[in-house]
C-alpha cells in the first residue's frame, strides 16, 4: 500500500480474539472509517491475525508483541510513521506501561476505560453515567459516544412474531448459548430461536446434536448480516456489550446476561434505565425459570410494542468521537 507522509495520521491500538471477542475492534475501524473520509490516514497496532480484516479496509497494518517492551515497539512505529494520536480500545493491564512510553510522542485517547483514564489526555466512555462510577475531569460519558455498526443505519425493522435472537458475542467461552438452547429444548410452546454463534465459537457440532431435527430452531455462524437479523426478531437474548446498544438502536426489546464479574457491575447499573430486562451473570442465573420468563414476554403482544417504541441512540457516534479526538490533536 503507498503512504501519504503529508497526510495526517492517527494510530489505533485494539485486539480481536477468541477470549475479547470483535466489538473493540469494530468499534475502531468505525472510527477509523470517518478519518479515512476526512482524507487521513489510519495505523492498526495489533498483535493477532485480523491484518487482512483491517487491510481491506485500506488501512495500514504493524504487529507488534504483547511483552515487555510493546510500549517501546509502539513508540518507535509512532515516531517513524509521524502519528499524531493513539486510540487505545482495551482494558488490559499493561496498557498503562504503553501509556506511559508514548504520552510525550502523541496525544493518547482511551476508549471504554475508565480505570486508567487519568494518564491519557482524554477518556471516551460511551454509555450512561450510572455506569461508570465517578469519572475524572478528563472523561467524556455519554449515549452520544455509542459506536453503532454502519451496517444499522441501513436497515428497516421488519419485526417478525415469535422470533426470539439468541447472541453471546463472538466466542460465548462461557457456553452460555448451549445452556440457554437446553432449556429452550425442553419447551413445549411454539417459537423460533435464531442462535447466532461468533466467530470464535467452539462448540458447534455439540449444539447441533443437541437441536437435532427441531426446527424450532436455526444456528446461524458468524453471520455478514446481523444488523438485518436484529432488525427481523420480535425478542433478543443477549451477552452485556456493545450489541446491548445496538439492540435499542434497533428497538430490540433484550434479555442481558453478563459474563464477567465488571459486565455484571455495569449491567445492573443500567438495568435501571429500564432499557432491558437483566437476568444476572451467566452463574447465577437458573436457566429454566431465564427460559419461562423470556418466553412468557414474548408472548405479550403489548410489552412487545411497548418496549420497542423508541430508540435513545443514533448513529452519530464514531463521528463525534472523532471529531472530538481532532480538536485534541489540534489544541
Amino acid at each position: 500500500m503507498i503512504q501519504n507522509k503529508n497526510k495526517l495520521r492517527i494510530a489505533f491500538r485494539v485486539d480481536s480474539s477468541k477470549t475479547l471477542g470483535l466489538g473493540h475492534l469494530k468499534r475502531c475501524l468505525s472510527i477509523a472509517e470517518y478519518f479515512s473520509k476526512k482524507g487521513m490516514e489510519c495505523i492498526f497496532l495489533i498483535s493477532n491475525n485480523n491484518k487482512e480484516e483491517i487491510e481491506k479496509y485500506g488501512h495500514i497494518v504493524f504487529k507488534v508483541n504483547q511483552t515487555h517492551t510493546e510500549g517501546i515497539m509502539i513508540k518507535k512505529i509512532l515516531e517513524k510513521e509521524k502519528c499524531k494520536a493513539l486510540i487505545i480500545d482495551s482494558k488490559r493491564k499493561s496498557i498503562l506501561k504503553i501509556i506511559k512510553s508514548v504520552k510525550d510522542s502523541v496525544k493518547v485517547v482511551l476508549i471504554d476505560n475508565r480505570q486508567f483514564a487519568n494518564h491519557a489526555d482524554l477518556a471516551i466512555l460511551p454509555g450512561i453515567r450510572e455506569q461508570f462510577g465517578v469519572c475524572p475531569e478528563n472523561c467524556l460519558v455519554g449515549l452520544k459516544y455509542v459506536i453503532i455498526n454502519p451496517e444499522f443505519k441501513q436497515q428497516k425493522i421488519r419485526k417478525k412474531k415469535n422470533v426470539i435472537l439468541l447472541s453471546m458475542g463472538g466466542s460465548d467461552k462461557k457456553n452460555i448459548t448451549f445452556r440457554i438452547v437446553s432449556e429452550f429444548k425442553k419447551v413445549t410452546s411454539d417459537f423460533k430461536l435464531l442462535v447466532i454463534l461468533g466467530k470464535f465459537y467452539v462448540g458447534e457440532n455439540k449444539l447441533r446434536n443437541l437441536i437435532s431435527n427441531d426446527d424450532r430452531f436455526k444456528i446461524i455462524k458468524d453471520p455478514q448480516n446481523f444488523p438485518h437479523l436484529m432488525f427481523e426478531c420480535s425478542v433478543g437474548i443477549i451477552a452485556f456489550g456493545i450489541t446491548v446498544y445496538e439492540s435499542v438502536f434497533a428497538r430490540l426489546p433484550i434479555f442481558v446476561i453478563s459474563h464477567s464479574n465488571e459486565n455484571d457491575i455495569s449491567a445492573k447499573r443500567m438495568a435501571n434505565c429500564n432499557w432491558f430486562k437483566y437476568l444476572g451473570k451467566y452463574n447465577k442465573i437458573k436457566y429454566k425459570d431465564a427460559v419461562n420468563e423470556i418466553i412468557s414476554y414474548f408472548h405479550n403482544d403489548q410489552l412487545l410494542k411497548m418496549s420497542s417504541y423508541n430508540s435513545i441512540i443514533d448513529d452519530k457516534g464514531a463521528e463525534r468521537i472523532a471529531n472530538v479526538i481532532l480538536q485534541i490533536i489540534h489544541s
